[in-house]
């Protein structure tokens, strides 16, 4: 048994870290839209910055989403998981729909319906992507656990990665696999493709949904992969930023296009390894500010896009230069937010609903009177 004991505080604290993160990548993605950087290294800096983290990112939030919605079907199982789904993402993205994407698209070109889809969800599209893949997971994972055929098969998958499993050998093997899979990595922005439309890209679905997939798989297994990674986050840090620097320096000298992608996806499977292990390693215990932003970091992330292209406008019109402006911009939108939660969320029915308790006691009751009927029955 290697599944975890209780509260994964690592992963607890590196996923409200990445949602908060999504600030620095979207204020450095689109300042550029409001003015042009300049050729200096402190504006070369935003840029890069912007790209790294949106290297490793949203496939690191994905593995930490798998992992944690093993967990909920482990503690509540399959009906329960998805009565928390509906409740922690489909609700939050319906009024999400009708108060902060209005407000966000307000700031993009949707002058036609063609360009209305393709804007969509905006920020939002991540909750959607997971709406997806939960629903996915209900249907896969009654086919491991309930039919005789995915029970011995998930045993020998489960003996294979106790092995390998969080080795830097096989992740790199896995890299190379997925850079076989099509429109994953845009060549133009020579970066991952990034895709907000109301019809899902379903290259984007196949590539984040193998990051999901091996969290959720690696639940139950965790303590095992866990003890790998506190010992080889180092390793997977330094090949990671070895990619990064090469497909960098590829990318600004304008030379070797064939290299991009393969670079691009080595830096993102070992980048997003570095960041999941780090925080198990040193931030695998209790700690107030990271438990505060556990809970806070959603609102953070649902309202942050329109104050950061409110600032990046109003910055851009005083002619604040680039660099000061990134800078101003993130603090402010992270200040503004913040407080925003501690005063108006936090404790409030709002907050309740974006951590998907309203109703829950109904359905835990629910969940347990159903369970407690099945006991008779076979009594």
């Amino acid at each position: 048994m290697t599944k975890p004991n209780g509260r994964i505080f690592g992963l607890d604290a590196a996923r409200s870290v990445l949602m908060l993160l999504g600030i620095v990548v979207h204020t450095g993605s689109f300042e550029s839209s409001f003015q042009p950087p300049s050729d200096s290294p402190l504006d070369n800096s935003v840029l890069i910055l912007a790209s790294l983290v949106h290297n490793f990112r949203m496939p690191a939030f994905f593995v930490v989403a798998g992992l944690f919605a093993a967990m909920l079907i482990d503690h509540r199982g399959l009906r329960g998981f998805w009565q928390q789904r509906v409740r922690r993402l489909f609700w939050p993205l319906v009024a999400a729909s009708v108060t902060v994407i209005p407000i966000t698209l307000a700031s993009f070109d949707v002058s036609t319906p063609q360009k209305l889809i393709d804007a969509g969800l905006v920020h939002m599209w991540f909750v959607y992507y997971l709406l997806i893949f939960s629903a996915v997971t209900v249907v896969f994972y009654w086919l491991f656990h309930k039919t005789v055929f995915g029970q011995r098969n998930h045993e020998l998958l489960k003996s294979f990665a106790r092995r390998w499993f969080a080795n830097p050998i096989i992740l790199l093997l896995a890299a190379a696999l997925t850079y076989w899979l099509p429109e994953y990595f845009s060549n133009q922005s020579a970066a991952l493709e990034n895709s907000s439309s109301l019809v899902p890209n379903i290259y984007l679905l196949v590539f984040y949904g193998i990051f999901f997939a091996l969290g959720l798989f690696g639940y139950s297994i965790w303590q095992t992969i866990e003890n790998k990674l506190r010992k080889l986050w180092w390793i997977y840090l330094t090949l990671g930023l070895l990619a990064f620097s090469t497909y960098l320096s590829l990318l600004f000298s304008n030379a070797g296009q064939d290299w991009w992608k393969l670079l691009y996806t080595i830096s993102t499977w070992m980048l997003a390894a570095a960041f999941i292990a780090f925080f198990s390693r040193f931030a695998n215990k209790p700690n107030r500010f990271f438990a505060y932003f556990s809970e806070a970091s959603y609102w953070i992330y649902i309202v942050h896009l329109p104050i950061v292209l409110a600032a990046l406008y109003w910055l851009a019109e005083w002619q604040v230069p680039f660099f000061l402006s990134f800078v101003i911009s993130t603090v402010f939108t992270f200040g503004i937010s913040t407080l925003s939660y501690h005063w108006l969320v936090k404790d409030t029915i709002i907050g309740k609903f974006l951590a998907g308790k309203i109703g829950q006691n109904r359905s835990t009751k629910q969940m347990r009177k159903q369970q407690s009927g099945n006991k008779k029955t076979r009594g």
